[in-house]
């Protein structure tokens, strides 16, 4: 299949469901249940094979999936991983490396009275970069679950390379943002405007149910519901626009300890001199179609004529953080899924995660068991259709939101997809080993490579 006349044939391109329009997509993983390992693992394009899960299995399954060491009784601020103390060497340390080999470190985690820590569950993320030529690569991190981890870095290019090690979070303080997760889901709050003419009453939404007089919003396609508090005088037919809402302080003064900036997301102070390593366009005449719309909900459109291929993207349904919206142009994906007829020359690419970070876990199952059904549905009908599933990425550091979370979530989004004709595109990789800093709406270059490996799915010749 090809975009542009040069590669001799047109494809029609309909590109749907993405959150962000900057961010797109790196290569293709095989997924393997190894929870010890602290990044996505790898998986490959298989055939599709139905899955035979019950839903309740499947949710055990996927749990047991995200599960994480956690600290034995109830730790002090002292006893818990100082990023100032840990320490990290090279197992069999040689002169030179080639091309193609991997280099192996030791990391020894300390608290903040330097004595070796007892048990795993840090969330430490790591990469081997070389900043003159600002290549980079993510290495992986198995806990040994008793306080060492052995990273593991694939040698990609010659020359000068060094190692950077950053803890993202403490095993004590992920016990903190696991329970905030699950226990305290109205930590981030939606709006929803009811009005009729010349009245307009605004309430507190969100996914969970809310204590008081509530309407209660079932989408009869998917099941999902969503609750927003009853307004005083207005139906809840009413509803017509929704937006983000704010944020909630949830945390006590000694959780705040372990999550203090100066304790989370700092590099590991390296002593590891450098490692030398031997040596063994996407297209200008698409036009947007302005509907009228806010752009960060859309629906956008863009046409190239010329080369005969539509695009066509929206943000998916509730919850959703951004600016007041029509509840009407929320879509949920599922939904939009099962409305296409798909084929050879449609193309479908979604990413959902972000937006689900502060909920408990289950929700984002559900959800994502829902889609899966869709695309499952849809393969069937239409097995020649592209499905391309975009990563989480790497970028925020707030306690509703940041790498731990977006990793447990893309874990189970990968898994889910595991055993569908789909690519799923490592966005994860891209951005935790790039040299701009982490930014959860990736820099232009980025997203130029992103786009590039894309395209490399939807037009391999």
């Amino acid at each position: 299949m090809g975009l542009l006349p040069r590669w001799n044939f047109k494809c029609f391109a309909f590109l749907v469901f993405l959150v962000f329009l900057t961010e797109m997509f790196s290569r293709l993983l095989m997924i393997e249940r190894k929870p010890i390992f602290h990044f996505p693992p790898r998986i490959n394009i298989v055939k599709h094979i139905p899955s035979t899960t019950q839903p309740p299995e499947e949710v055990k399954m996927l749990k047991e999936l995200i599960a994480w060491p956690e600290p034995k009784g109830t730790p002090s601020f002292n006893s818990s991983t100082s990023p100032q103390n840990c320490d990290y060497r090279i197992l069999k340390p040689r002169a030179n490396y080639f091309v193609g080999e991997t280099l192996e470190l030791l990391l020894t985690a300390r608290d903040h009275r330097k004595r070796p820590k007892i048990y795993g569950g840090d969330f430490f993320q790591a990469k081997l970069h070389s900043p003159r030529l600002k290549a980079g690569v993510t290495g992986s991190v198995k806990d040994h679950q008793n306080g060492t981890y052995t990273v593991t870095f694939l040698m990609l290019w010659p020359g000068d390379t060094e190692v950077s090690i950053h803890l993202i979070y403490s095993s004590e303080a992920i016990q903190i943002l696991k329970r905030l997760r699950e226990t305290r889901p109205d930590k981030v709050y939606f709006l929803g405007y009811f009005q009729t003419t010349g009245k307009q009453e605004i309430t507190e939404c969100n996914m969970c149910k809310l204590n008081g007089s509530l309407c209660e919003f079932i989408d009869p396609g998917t099941g999902e519901k969503w609750y927003c508090m009853k307004p005083k005088e207005l139906p809840c037919s009413s509803w017509v626009h929704h937006s983000k809402g704010g944020m909630r302080i949830v945390t006590s003064k000694e959780d705040d300890d372990f999550l203090d900036s100066k304790m989370t997301y700092q590099e590991l102070p390296g002593r590891i001199p450098a490692i030398h390593v031997l040596a063994g366009n996407s297209s200008q005449a698409l036009k947007r179609i302005d509907l009228h719309v806010p752009l960060k909900t859309g629906p956008l459109l863009a046409t190239d004529p010329e080369n005969n291929y539509l695009i066509q993207w929206r943000a998916h349904g509730t919850p959703l953080r951004m600016d007041k919206s029509m509840v009407a142009d929320l879509h949920y994906m599922a939904n939009d899924i099962d409305r296409i007829g798909g084929g050879p020359h449609t193309v479908i690419v979604f990413t959902i995660g972000v937006h689900f970070t502060f909920l408990p876990v289950d929700m984002y199952i559900r959800r994502i068991q829902i889609i899966c059904r869709a695309v499952v549905a849809l393969l069937q009908r239409s097995p020649q259709t592209t499905v391309i599933i975009k990563s989480a990425n790497t970028g925020r550091k707030r306690v509703d939101a940041n790498d731990w979370l977006s990793l447990q979530l893309d874990i189970i989004l990968r898994r889910m997809f595991s055993g569908l004709t789909v690519a799923i595109v490592d966005t994860w990789q891209m951005t935790s080993c790039h040299y701009l800093p982490d930014n959860i709406h990736p820099e232009r270059i980025i997203i130029q490579n992103e786009i590039d490996i894309l395209l490399s799915f939807i037009c391999p010749r």
